[in-house]
């Protein structure tokens, strides 16, 4: 009989290795962005998993992450075999690359593919340990300027190839053809690579690199501590806004079919708040006066202060007042926004503070008015005006009562706020 409960137990497996995965690789991305050098492009699902663009080529980079199912089982206890599924596919997935698409029956000539390989380098990050892989020792030998010789390529892939028969299963004809048909095996790749004309200098370009999703948070840490210059007691904090900024990123992105990259210049302006809110003088506001202009009673902010008799068409002075308060406040936020000196959060952190105030004092001046006349309405108006004209709004730091009152003129020109009993009936659908 069929064991539901362990089937699902394996579906839930399969799934959390898929998101672990994913993680682990977007963890990846996230060190990349950090430690991107000038001329750097770092990409996400572009060219590779992960890949990196400069002056001097083009890094790939494979993730795979594997799960570690047994509790007293650690991050990279678990070796990377000879024969790794992951890390030949990998190596196909390259190799197809380097030879190129079939046009007209042509693909790029040993030269050609020399050439290309020249200009690239190819990563494989894994959370397992390759200390005892053969492959990633050879290509270690290649880092360290040994002299490797075709013999022993030759040498290394056919002790591999030996591996096979020691633990292989016996597999019938039938099995052999339908593992055939479907897929390349991990021996086809190897084989591939023995038979490879450009082996040497392909192999001589290939990197392992052994890091656990733990070991990436903490080389995130180490920058933003020792290079960004964040102190220690503040590195988590800024690493998860940088994360949820990242995330933010992606999910544009994602909804648009588009991989996510970002240029050094990109990141140095998309995140530089990230950092800067931690270890920076907070942006300064201040109030730009304005003349007088007719166009200023087209505003909905000044329209809504009309409504409840605050001011009046005659009133050019105090109109202009309040209509200076809410530009400068307005084109000052979307500066911050535009150059990316301001978060998310900070921004939502002011709407809720202000929206909050605003609604307590709403409240309570409209309460039990029902039977109110619109004179009544008027005078509670203005007291609920005078409340909050006199609150500080906090954006980064707490504002000035001029910048604050332009904060409160611009939610209310959105219609997120007002100050008639009934201005949602007035003004809610003029925006």
């Amino acid at each position: 009989m069929k064991d539901e409960h362990a089937h699902t137990l394996e579906e839930q497996h399969t799934a959390m290795g898929t998101i672990a995965g994913f993680v682990y690789q977007f963890y990846y991305f996230l060190y990349k962005i950090l430690t991107a050098e000038k001329g750097n492009t770092i990409s996400f699902e572009l060219y590779d998993d992960v890949a990196t663009e400069s002056q001097n080529g083009l890094t790939y980079c494979q993730l795979k992450h594997t799960v570690q199912q047994a509790a007293s089982v650690g991050e990279k206890d678990v070796k990377l075999t000879d024969r790794a599924s992951d890390l030949w596919k990998a190596i196909s997935v390259w190799m197809k690359l380097i030879v190129g698409e079939e046009k007209d029956g042509i693909k790029r000539s040993n030269e050609e593919q020399s050439a290309y390989i020249a200009e690239r380098e190819f990563h494989f990050v894994t959370n397992k340990s390759f200390a005892e892989n053969k492959l990633a020792a050879l290509c270690s030998r290649f880092e360290n300027k040994d002299d490797v010789t075709d013999e022993e390529i030759d040498m290394v892939l056919v002790e591999i190839t030996e591996e096979r028969r020691k633990t292989a299963q016996p597999v019938t004809e039938e099995e052999s053809k339908t593992t055939k048909n479907k897929r390349e095996t991990v021996q086809d790749v190897i084989d591939n690579l023995k038979a490879y004309p450009c082996r040497k200098i392909f192999l001589s370009k290939m990197k392992f690199e052994s890091l656990g999703i733990d070991d990436i948070e903490a080389k995130c840490h180490e920058y933003i501590n020792d290079t960004i210059r964040i102190p220690k007691d503040k590195v988590e904090a800024v690493f998860k806004d940088f994360l949820v900024e990242a995330v933010g990123d992606f999910k544009d992105c994602a909804k648009i079919g588009e991989p996510i990259t970002y240029t050094y210049e990109q990141q140095k302006k998309r995140f530089e708040r990230v950092f800067a809110y931690h270890r920076e003088t907070p942006f300064e506001f201040h109030v730009e006066l304005q003349s007088y202009k007719d166009e200023f009673l087209d505003l909905v902010c000044i329209k809504q202060l009309q409504k409840v008799k605050d001011i009046r068409p005659s009133d050019t002075t105090k109109i202009a007042r309040c209509a200076s308060q809410f530009f400068s406040f307005k084109n000052q936020l979307e500066y911050l926004r535009d150059e990316s000196k301001i978060l998310e959060k900070e921004e939502q952190n002011f709407r809720d503070d202000a929206l909050a105030f605003w609604e307590n004092e709403f409240n309570y001046q409209y309460d039990d008015t029902d039977s109110a006349t619109e004179e009544q309405l008027l005078q509670k108006a203005k007291e609920l005006l005078h409340k909050v004209r006199a609150y500080k709004i906090t954006l980064q730091k707490q504002l000035s009562l001029p910048i604050s009152n332009g904060a409160f003129y611009y939610l209310s020109d959105e219609c997120l706020i007002g100050w008639h009993k009934e201005w949602q009936k007035f003004f809610a659908k003029q925006k």
